[in-house]
């Protein structure tokens, strides 16, 4: 509504041009463009007979296809009746003339060629048949380069949705919360400690709730796009790969700060090696990291 003159076009026809308030009263859309679009779809129904609405260019449109049996699409008659119309007069004719110019200079295939508003000229022009050219070869492409953009893009568009990010960083510390509320200090100072499994579990389980809730969605939401760039030659590697750098980084962050987290409580410093007889660790005994010998 804030342009001077707006332009609708239908199967390749110029449906309407001319004032936008204008227009909505031309397809009594409501206040709707949408709705003109709606109106210019598909074809016109054989049921409707002589009668209903577009009657006139219904009528006007079978003089020139006595022989037609095929129905006429929305467009064609809507056409009709804007070239009718005032606003193709003043917006399209006199503009046209005034430049020393016809109206429409061109048809092709089966169209509409108006000399004045209101006349018409139906014509058919043979087209040659079309050489089909062989698929152009798409140019190679570094994996490298490829990756290397991908993922400085998708960087860009994650810093970009702050809120969203916020949300992914915002739920290692909420969750590291909940998980400090039902452990306790020496949870993984035992290897025998229930509380220590359960502790060990549902980090087990964040860590995967992390990648599945960060991952699920990027996909799915990016096929159009996809499909467009796999016409521009992406590689599917380098595609998958940058989704796997940058979500893989946002998971090592959300994990450390999960950890850091649950770090103010429960102790990390077990050594699981070498136990004492009460099933404790055996700090002096037990070697670095655990990583051999072990008492029984």
């Amino acid at each position: 509504m804030q342009c001077d003159l707006v332009g609708f076009m239908a199967a390749g026809r110029l449906v309407y041009y001319g004032p936008p308030a204008e227009a909505l009263l031309m397809f009594g859309a409501n206040g709707d463009f949408a709705d003109i679009y709606t109106r210019c779809t598909g074809v016109r129904a054989r049921s409707t007979g002589t009668g209903g609405e577009l009657a006139a260019e219904y009528a006007v449109w079978c003089k020139h296809h006595p022989g037609a049996t095929a129905a006429p699409m929305m467009a064609e008659l809507w056409e009709i009746r804007y070239r009718k119309s005032k606003h193709y007069q003043t917006y399209v004719y006199e503009r046209q003339q005034a430049r020393g110019r016809p109206a429409d200079s061109e048809t092709s295939g089966i169209g509409v060629a108006a000399f004045a508003p209101g006349q018409y000229r139906f014509s058919v022009e043979e087209t040659p048949p079309a050489i089909e050219a062989p698929p152009p070869v798409p140019p190679s492409a570094s994996l490298i380069r490829q990756l290397g953009i991908l993922t400085a893009r998708y960087v860009r568009l994650l810093l970009a949705d702050r809120r969203n990010l916020l949300i992914l960083l915002m739920q290692a510390p909420i969750i590291g919360v909940v998980i400090l509320l039902a452990s306790r200090a020496n949870a993984l100072q035992s290897p025998v400690s229930s509380n220590g499994r359960l502790v060990l579990f549902l980090l087990s389980v964040i860590g995967v709730w992390f990648g599945v809730l960060n991952s699920v969605r990027e996909v799915t939401k990016e096929a159009k796009i996809y499909r467009r760039e796999r016409l521009a030659n992406l590689r599917i590697g380098a595609y998958l790969g940058s989704k796997l750098v940058v979500l893989a980084g946002l998971c090592l962050i959300q994990s450390l700060v999960l950890l850091a987290v649950i770090a103010v409580r429960v102790d990390f410093t077990a050594e699981f090696a070498m136990l004492t007889p009460d099933g404790f660790v055996d700090v002096v005994r037990a070697p670095p990291l655990g990583l051999w010998g072990r008492r029984w």
